[in-house]
């Protein structure tokens, strides 16, 4: 049998011969399809695609291959491989020691950052449609797709091919590991480094497959609302989620018909099939919480098998399903929906009541371009929601929750539309953060970074207690909000994982620190949408992009510099910021 040993140097290898075919997968798409069409797109005689259709093709492609092609060099560099010449398919040559060199350290550093496959992944499917689309749809992208598609480079290959590699990538790591983990001997200083890389991996896999379950949901809820006709609510309401469809046969007083249950959360839908395919007429809704169901046993006198019951105070029914698997299944899954719903009631109840509750001052729709939660930009499929106990603007995904608010003497409880954020814990009035009640007026100003209208006092920004943090010790926003640095020098993240790093500031000036300034520090010039606004991860000053370094990272790192912080160009040349003066009239600063 296989040592241990050679078990581990032979998944070793695999891991980065592996790793060196997807990067190349990803430099090819890139050399062949990404950046010829940013590049004709920047003349009007070459155009092509436009940037925004580019975008929504390749989304954060870009990304992804920085991300991929640095984990690769710190791979190589380890074991002291250069890189392969092009085209090769040769395994890569271990050296004889590789079993004793450690991997872990690397894939902990970049596994955080994996997080932005999430956004691709999610935006896959309508990719690839956008893309097939545009090829029937516009000529010259669709002369440009033959031409790339003639070159040998890409194998016979599709650019949709080419275009499924990330989607398979991230499950692949999860194996590596596991494997890796399983045959790494116990006295080996590298098993607790793999065993908690790979414990960020699944945790990286579960957050992936969570926004993809969501969007998903998203997905077939729309199209179940599509397809009843006669329905004339909205499905995609705050809490509710999907749970099951499936055909039944009602039993009628004079005959059975077919109907489909559709099964949420909250309520039971049962339609009949309409005359054209895969399309419903509504017949009734059924709040679950005034729901029973009964299962029918089958005995030898009954004249139909796999019966159930539907007991609610509007009507009440019995259905009968082909086989005894689909009622059980059906009878379980109702069981559990109702028992689900009606707790989460009485919890909602007590934990989602605000006293002394104060209705909010809403943000007005035109001052939010942005979800405050997930920074998603607001479109005709991503609509604006607000807020019913702070009064921000959220986007469908990020207000999940409900709120109760007492009634008044006359008037009932109600139940009410919060984003994530306040919908999370049991909170009063008393518990909001002072710039998220309304019992004052508030001036709004535009924050040119995220597109967002913010309270104009800077001592109330405030961030979500329940966030889910992707990179350990602090992080900061690079120029352009574009990326996440962390201090331990990891970067290269997607402006889409900022959800769980927004920190909303203030608008107005003050002096209580450069920090809440919206002027740079440097040039003097006001924050606006082109000239996005940083901090110095030394000396905590607001400075434009302009003012940032333009060194590399390996020539801070070189100068003992943190080369993956954001560094304004005083901090980069080693300058004490207190002696820095800069000119009245914007031109510049000098050192005295």
């Amino acid at each position: 049998p296989t040592s241990p040993v050679c078990k581990r140097q032979r998944i070793l290898q695999e891991i980065i011969a592996t790793e060196r075919t997807y990067v190349a997968g990803l430099q090819l798409v890139d050399r062949a399809f990404y950046t010829p069409l940013l590049q004709a797109a920047k003349h009007p005689s070459t155009l092509i695609l436009t940037p925004k259709r580019i975008s929504d093709i390749f989304s954060n492609f870009s990304d992804i291959l920085n991300v991929n092609r640095e984990f690769l060099l710190q791979l190589e560099g380890r074991f002291g491989l250069s890189p392969p010449p092009p085209d090769s398919t040769a395994p890569p040559t271990m050296p004889a020691d590789a079993t004793g060199i450690r991997i872990g350290d690397i894939f902990l550093s970049v596994a955080p950052f994996f997080k932005m496959y999430s956004v691709y992944i999610r935006n896959f499917h309508r990719a690839v449609t956008l893309l097939r689309t545009t090829v029937d749809t516009h000529p010259p992208f669709r002369q440009f797709v033959r031409q790339v598609n003639a070159r040998s480079d890409l194998k016979n290959l599709t650019i949709d091919s080419y275009l499924m590699l990330p989607i398979q990538r991230l499950p692949r790591y999860r194996l590596l590991l596991t494997d890796l983990a399983r045959h790494t001997p116990g006295d080996h200083s590298d098993l607790p480094l793999v065993t908690k890389a790979l414990g960020v991996i699944q945790e990286v896999a579960q957050f992936v497959n969570e926004m993809i379950r969501q969007h998903e949901m998203y997905t077939t809820m729309v199209s179940i609302q599509k397809a009843l006709t006669g329905y004339n609510d909205s499905l995609i309401v705050p809490g509710r989620k999907f749970i099951k469809r499936g055909p039944v046969r009602k039993i009628c007083r004079k005959n059975h018909q077919p109907r489909e249950f559709f099964l949420f959360t909250d309520i039971l839908i049962y339609a009949s099939p309409a005359l054209l395919e895969n399309n419903y007429n509504f017949h009734r809704k059924f709040p679950l919480e005034e729901c029973r169901v009964i299962d029918v046993p089958d005995t030898p006198q009954a004249p139909l098998k796999n019966v159930f019951q539907i007991y609610s105070r509007e009507k009440s029914f019995g259905v009968y399903t082909e086989t005894p698997r689909l009622k059980q299944e059906w009878v379980g899954a109702l069981h559990r929906a109702i028992t689900e719903h009606i707790n989460a009631r009485k919890t909602l109840r007590v934990d989602r009541s605000i006293q002394n509750y104060n209705a909010p001052v809403w943000i007005p729709d035109e001052q939010a371009v942005r979800c405050l939660i997930c920074y998603e930009e607001f479109s005709l499929f991503r609509r604006k929601h607000h807020c019913r106990a702070c009064g921000h603007i959220v986007c469908h995904y990020c207000s999940t929750k409900t709120i109760v608010i007492p009634g008044s003497w006359e008037s009932e409880d109600k139940e009410a539309r919060a984003c994530d954020q306040c919908g999370s814990d049991s909170i009063s009035a008393a518990d909001l953060p002072i710039s998220r009640r309304s019992t004052a007026p508030i001036a709004f100003a535009e924050d040119n970074r995220m597109g967002m209208p913010l309270c104009s006092d800077p001592a109330l920004s405030f961030t979500s207690s329940n966030r889910m943090s992707i990179i350990s010790n602090s992080s900061s926003c690079s120029s352009g909000g574009s990326s996440i640095l962390n201090s331990s020098g990891s970067s290269l993240a997607t402006s889409s994982l900022l959800r769980d790093h927004i920190k909303y500031h203030s608008a107005r000036k003050t002096d209580q620190g450069r920090s809440a300034s919206w002027q740079c520090c440097l040039c003097l010039q006001d924050f606006t949408v082109f000239r996005w606004r940083n901090t110095c991860s030394r000396c905590q000053r607001a400075v434009c992009s302009d003012c940032l370094t333009k060194r590399s990272s390996q020539q801070l790192l070189q100068s003992g510099l943190d080369g993956a912080s954001p560094l304004c160009d005083v901090c980069a040349r080693g300058l004490d910021p207190a002696h820095v003066v800069v000119n009245e009239d914007g031109s510049g600063w000098f050192y005295r």
